[in-house]
């Protein structure tokens, strides 16, 4: 980031306001890290549910995860908030270049922290993206084999064509 935020962020402050402004900002960036631990824990729960197939804990658990979602969101706003109050931009490289400017060992290390738990909701929220897009089909398959659109096969005609076996038997019965 440019030396305007370090200036600003270190510009002239009394040894109090720097501690004050530093240490609202390790609050934030704590309680961010506390509610993304929580998230990670419950997203575990999640893919559990999911493959059990517990229908009850995944709509108790899809509540928790909104209202820990809005906690980061409410985060991530006081964040934007901070960096618009130094007139700074508004992206994820103002905010570390203020974390670095602001020299804070024990800041620079719960930001790293929390950047990881955040990389690891994503990833777990994906995998079980993944599993509930699975039993998606799975259910689909099911119902398709119940109304009888199980023959459904693709297969390749002599001119090179795809046709569909369940078509074929249409048009035999037509006939």
């Amino acid at each position: 980031m440019n030396n305007a935020v370090t200036e600003k962020a270190t510009k002239n402050p009394s040894p109090k306001q720097s501690q004050a402004s530093t240490s609202a900002i390790l609050d934030l960036v704590d309680q961010d890290l506390t509610t993304s631990l929580a998230l990670l824990h419950l997203l575990e729960k999640e893919q559990t549910a999911l493959q059990e197939r517990d229908n009850e804990s995944l709509r108790s658990l899809l509540e928790e995860k909104t209202a820990l979602l809005n906690t980061l969101d409410a985060g991530a706003a006081q964040r934007t908030e901070i960096l618009r109050d130094l007139k700074q931009p508004t992206d994820r490289y103002a905010w570390e270049s203020l974390i670095d400017a602001l020299g804070n060992k024990d800041l620079k290390e719960h930001w790293h922290d929390l950047k990881d738990t955040i990389n690891e909701c994503q990833q777990l929220n994906e995998i079980n993206g993944k599993i509930i897009a699975r039993s998606q089909q799975t259910v689909q398959r099911l119902l398709q084999i119940m109304r009888g659109e199980d023959m459904q096969q693709h297969l390749y005609g002599e001119r090179g064509n795809t046709y569909s076996t369940a078509k074929l038997s249409q048009a035999t019965v037509q006939v």
